[in-house]
């Protein structure tokens, strides 16, 4: 059975945003899907991060990984390190990002040619008004990794608090 891992985003929970309905669509479909309650979500680091993870699964060829904001960083720094089927990036972003909130995931830039040799598939999903990251990084963003982008209208950053509790485009692609 093919495994699903959805990633929650910076200050979030598991059972917060489109999370659960995401989980519980896979689960119906037969996917294998964990949501892991990522430690520390006020002051992430990569490595407690990273270790929430691989406490609840093993990474695998056949894993498709799901982060949201800077769960989608988390996404692209599994993606340099592990091999799996696909990544999809919901309001993520791949630039060199310094500042105090997300230095402990940039201790080193990100290294594209890596996921895209260890991904199959990338997909980077994103709004047309994310108040974080422009439509343009976004679009550069999906081309430095080879990902198709999916560009969606008024969506912000695909929180409970920009109106989004589903995100039925992430469904399509399964």
């Amino acid at each position: 059975m093919q495994q699903v891992i959805i990633l929650h985003g910076w200050g979030n929970e598991v059972q917060d945003n489109w999370y659960p309905w995401l989980a519980n669509k896979l689960r119906e479909k037969g996917y294998n899907v964990f949501v892991p309650k990522l430690v520390d979500k006020d002051k992430p680091t990569y490595q407690s991060w990273r270790e929430s993870v691989l406490k609840v699964a093993k990474i695998d060829e056949n894993t498709i990984i799901i982060g949201h904001s800077l769960g989608a960083v988390l996404g692209l720094k599994l993606a340099e390190e592990f091999v799996f089927d696909t990544l999809i990036t919901v309001a993520g972003w791949d630039y060199w990002d310094r500042t105090p909130e997300h230095e402990t995931f940039f201790k080193t830039i990100i290294d594209q040619n890596k996921i895209i040799s260890n991904v199959k598939n990338r997909i980077v999903i994103h709004s047309d008004n994310d108040p974080y990251v422009t439509k343009i990084l976004a679009q550069d963003y999906a081309s430095r990794i080879k990902a198709k982008l999916v560009l969606l209208p008024g969506k912000g950053h695909f929180a409970t608090r920009d109106g989004v509790s589903e995100i039925p485009e992430i469904l399509n692609l399964f």
